[in-house]
């Protein structure tokens, strides 16, 4: 069963282990905060807030992040993720 959560506030959080797959974030707070071995794989980020966001650590697979692009202003990204993300739009990214 999927963690029903809207509007909660995890701003600053160190974000440690948390499975949110599939979850329910609508809404949620999450700027600056820390994920470190989390995951928010297809979860709902519907008005959800990742400005600052350090999301190295993260399992974004599945989630709409070119839809929702300007709520991750200055957010941290791995290369590994950006990859994935250039990969959704259909771009390869080779070694040079």
């Amino acid at each position: 069963m999927a963690a029903k959560l809207p509007s909660l506030t995890f701003k600053g959080a160190m974000l440690k282990g948390l499975d949110l797959s599939s979850a329910d974030l609508s809404r949620c707070d999450f700027r600056e905060a820390v994920f470190e071995g989390s995951s928010l794989r297809d979860a709902n980020i519907e008005d959800a807030r990742f400005e600052g966001v350090d999301l190295r650590g993260a399992d974004l697979s599945g989630l709409p992040l070119l839809k929702e692009l300007p709520r991750f202003r200055g957010a941290a990204i791995s290369t590994m993720q950006a990859a994935m993300i250039l990969k959704d739009l259909g771009l390869h990214v080779l070694p040079r």
